[in-house]
């Protein structure tokens, strides 16, 4: 009797440890595609855009956004991972695109001397690809071969790219800046920024910085939900580019905090990451709209001026942008300033 007691107790443990393994197991499996705690993102977008298309072509997509979350960010938390490193990319390499040629990783590259207040430059991409037919606004695209010939360009010219976070963190006193720092940036969000930025760079070893407008976000989009969290593994920063891309400056209080506030909170849902950078939609602001953005607790904001950015206007920071058809002795001398 004694035997069969021995028995059923070890049973049951057996039965117990096996019931918290698959009870682990689940909850990893169920956080595995999405930032963990994260209820699905209700934003409802017209379907009229299509793959390759714009959020900013239309200035302001129809969209909607179905039980917007209540919360309100805090100042005090954008700045959780300021300071932070770059997440580190994820093992797996992404496929190149084809006729690319060969990147290797960058070597180590001296840090910054000098004042802390050095500008830094921000280069503003939109899509890496070919305009389809009929495309508006063809200046957005940068070809692949363009693409690739400029990144090969800066890290054969010691270059390294950075993100927001990390100029942050080293224009107020914290850690160390490569000796030539530059900041990819991609505004709006398009599949290509997975299929043909990301892999490039993952190779050399380097960030990109999404400005992410959740228009660009869906099943049906330019960029599904599990692309957006593929980039985060891949060691990229998520900032802000609102819900809609609209032009903020013609909005009241309630849209404001909608496009700033709300979306912010939406981004950070969906990606799990502090989101402390904005951008606004087609360089449009005025000292009310930094006003919100200020209140709505983010460390700056790039806009559409030209030039490069500088620790003196955090919320008026200028970008590099890199036009169509660009050749690489412009692209080379814009650079230089």
């Amino acid at each position: 009797m004694k035997r069969w007691l021995w028995v059923a107790a070890a049973l049951a443990a057996v039965a117990v440890a096996a019931a918290g393994a698959w009870v682990a197991f689940g909850r990893g499996g169920a956080t595995s595609g999405s930032a963990a705690g994260s209820p699905p993102v209700a934003v409802m977008v017209s379907p009229s855009a299509t793959t390759g298309s714009s959020p900013a072509s239309s200035g302001s997509p129809s969209a909607s956004v179905s039980s917007p979350p209540s919360v309100s960010p805090s100042a005090s938390g954008a700045a959780s991972g300021v300071g932070s490193p770059t997440p580190a990319p994820s093992a797996a390499l992404l496929p190149l695109p084809r006729d690319v040629g060969h990147f290797s990783p960058a070597t180590t590259p001296r840090t910054m001397s000098g004042p802390r207040s050095r500008p830094v430059p921000i280069l503003e991409y939109h899509v890496i690809g070919e305009p389809p037919p009929g495309e508006p606004y063809p200046e957005l695209f940068v070809s692949l071969a363009d693409f690739a010939a400029q990144m090969r360009y800066l890290e054969r010219n010691g270059y390294t790219a950075v993100t927001l976070r990390q100029v942050y963190a080293f224009w107020h006193g914290h850690g160390r800046l490569p000796a030539k720092p530059v900041v990819l940036s991609f505004d709006d969000g398009y599949r290509q920024d997975w299929t043909v930025a990301a892999p490039i760079l993952q190779r050399i070893g380097w960030p990109g910085v999404l400005n992410l407008c959740m228009n660009a976000v869906g099943a049906h989009r330019d960029l599904p939900t599990g692309l957006v969290h593929g980039l985060v593994r891949a060691g990229w920063e998520i900032d802000d580019h609102t819900l809609t891309h609209p032009d903020l400056t013609t909005l009241d209080a309630a849209g404001l905090h909608r496009e700033i506030v709300v979306s912010r909170a939406v981004i950070r849902r969906l990606t799990g990451e502090p989101v402390s950078f904005f951008c606004y939609p087609a360089g449009q602001y005025d000292a009310r709209v930094i006003a919100a953005v200020r209140a709505a607790g983010f460390l700056g904001a790039t806009t559409e001026i030209a030039g490069v950015a500088t620790r003196g206007a955090m919320f008026t920071l200028a970008r590099l942008r890199v036009p169509r058809g660009e050749s690489l002795a412009v692209f080379a001398k814009t650079l230089a300033g």
